[in-house]
């Protein structure tokens, strides 16, 4: 540590800190009593943009309902019906398997479906996600003539 005495500025390990003032904090840091760190007053907080922030974040928490609320309204809820392709997913889905081992498993399933089945499942895909089925594609029988 070096001390140019001309200007008091410290120098330690290639850095410039400025002169330190027994009677105040340095850094930001608050003041030290007793081997205890004090927090900064509020009065001095000069960050009204943190004020409105806080702000914001209380009101929103004002507006939100409470965890009990929200708990009787779960409880409340019924379980949908199930259909017996949904039911096994589902079960698969909570049995604590690996997604490799709930994809692997499901695709055994739907193989051993019949074709009636299989379209059961997609027909259930469409009408849970709002899509459209798509028209099955028939290849034409384009006969040219020579």
């Amino acid at each position: 540590m070096r001390i140019n005495s001309a200007r008091n500025i410290v120098q330690y390990q290639g850095l410039y800190m400025p002169p330190v003032d027994e009677n105040e904090h340095r850094y930001g840091l608050p003041i030290k009593k007793d081997n205890r760190i004090e927090p900064l007053n509020s009065s001095d907080d000069l960050s009204p943009a943190a004020d409105v922030i806080r702000k914001k974040i209380a009101d929103l928490y004002e507006r939100e309902p409470s965890a009990q609320a929200e708990q009787a309204v779960v409880e409340a809820t019924p379980e949908p019906k199930r259909s017996k392709h949904q039911q096994y997913m589902h079960e698969l889905s909570a049995s604590g398997k690996s997604l490799a081992e709930i994809q692997t498993a499901w695709h055994e399933y739907y193989q051993d479906l019949s074709d009636s089945e299989k379209h059961e499942v997609w027909d259930e895909f469409y009408r849970q996600y709002g899509h459209h089925r798509q028209p099955t594609h028939q290849p034409q029988n384009n006969q040219q003539s020579s």
